[in-house]
């Protein structure tokens, strides 16, 4: 087990975990993971393979056209690819005057991982091979599996986290409903890339 994700050794012949994931481990050092609290669970249905589907976690080119609102009002945009045996992906740094990526009207914020800076607009996109991908911010992580339903449909589990009580309670639910909103947005946009291309 890492950070609540279950890892099977099928045959029985894989490396130990710790040595698979130490590159991955150092990377993301700097998050604390316990702090994160699972807040709920949904999946969807895409029209396309799913080796096809996981691609877009493997760059970000396709992030200006494809989802234009992580890009609007950024000053600044950085990417840094990652590369070890078990993973692949990147981190984005990005500034800009105001984030509303996942707000609301409401001025109540989401708790950040102790030690990250409050203001932080970094963020990891990265993909646990085979069929795992991860997107981890400052103030929430999803993890995201990625399965064959046949050679032309995949369905994505998502499992949401959050630090702390902004997992549950009740003053960060309009903070978390948007950021399901804007996590379903995504694939939603992703979609039509996705039917095109397989």
């Amino acid at each position: 087990v890492w950070n609540d994700i279950v890892f099977v050794n099928v045959d029985g012949q894989a490396a130990a975990l710790g040595e698979s994931l130490q590159e991955l481990t150092t990377a993301v050092r700097s998050y604390d993971f316990s702090a994160f609290q699972y807040s709920r669970t949904w999946s969807i249905s895409l029209e396309g393979n799913w080796k096809v589907v996981m691609e877009g976690g493997l760059e970000d080119y396709h992030t200006p056209w494809g989802h234009p609102q992580y890009v609007t009002g950024v000053e600044d945009y950085k990417v840094d690819y990652l590369l070890g045996p078990s993973h692949g992906g990147y981190l984005v740094s990005r500034s800009q005057a105001a984030s509303s990526l996942h707000g609301t009207d409401d001025k109540t914020a989401l708790p950040a991982v102790t030690g990250l800076d409050g203001d932080s607009l970094q963020y990891y996109i990265i993909n646990l091979f085979p069929n795992t991908l991860l997107a981890l911010e400052r103030d929430h992580l999803v993890v995201m599996l990625f399965m064959p339903e046949s050679w032309e449909r995949t369905k994505v589990v998502f499992y949401q986290y959050f630090v702390g009580d902004a997992a549950h309670a009740d003053a960060f639910h309009e903070l978390r409903e948007a950021y399901f909103k804007s996590q379903s947005l995504i694939f939603e946009q992703d979609a039509v890339f996705v039917k095109a291309v397989h």
